[in-house]
Order: C-alpha cells, then structure tokens, then sequence
C-alpha cells in the first residue's frame, strides 16, 4: 500500500510538481501512503508525500528533517542524491512500519 515515485534523470522539478503527483498517487486504488521524490536543486532533494489516514506521514518525514500534517508532509535532503534520497526514504518506510 506504499506507493513512491521519482524521474531518475537529472532534469530539476518544481516543488509544487511533486506535490500534485503525490496527490495523484494516493488516489490509486490500494495506496496508503505515497511519496514523490525530485531534484529541485543541484544537491537538494524534495520529497512530498500525502496518506488517506491509515500512514502517519508526518512521522515519516520527520525521520527525514522534515513535518507536516498526518496526511500532507514533505521534506527537503542537502547534499544528497536522488538516489541517497530514495534509499533514506525507503529505511524511513521500513523503520516506520517496524515501530508500528
């Protein structure tokens, strides 16, 4: 019920870009929680991620140096990759669901 997504090329996003595909994500039938992930600067990594209520997303993206709401979160990774970034969201997701 976990849902992530990301453009593996280079190219830079717009914040506001992430945050609708996360909403299109968690529209999917079956998803939870959902998690788009994109460069928005040379180094800097966004991601936005929104939940239906049964994942804590704020908790998440706390894990991450971010916050939000139960349903709508986001955080921003420096000096990291896209790929870094998604490994670091991935351990969250795992760690998430362990505690719970």
């Amino acid at each position: 019920g976990v849902a992530y997504c990301f453009n593996p090329k280079t190219t830079l996003v717009e914040q506001a870009t992430l945050a609708k595909v996360a909403n299109q994500c968690i529209a999917m039938k079956g998803i939870s929680a959902a998690f788009s992930l994109g460069k928005i600067s040379e180094g800097e990594v966004k991601v936005s991620a929104r939940s239906d209520g049964r994942v804590n997303v704020q908790l998440l993206c706390e894990k991450l140096g971010g916050g939000g709401h139960s349903t709508m979160a986001a955080c921003q990774l420096e000096d990291v990759s896209l790929e870094l970034a998604l490994e670091k969201l991935k351990s969250a997701i795992d760690e998430y669901y362990e505690e719970r």
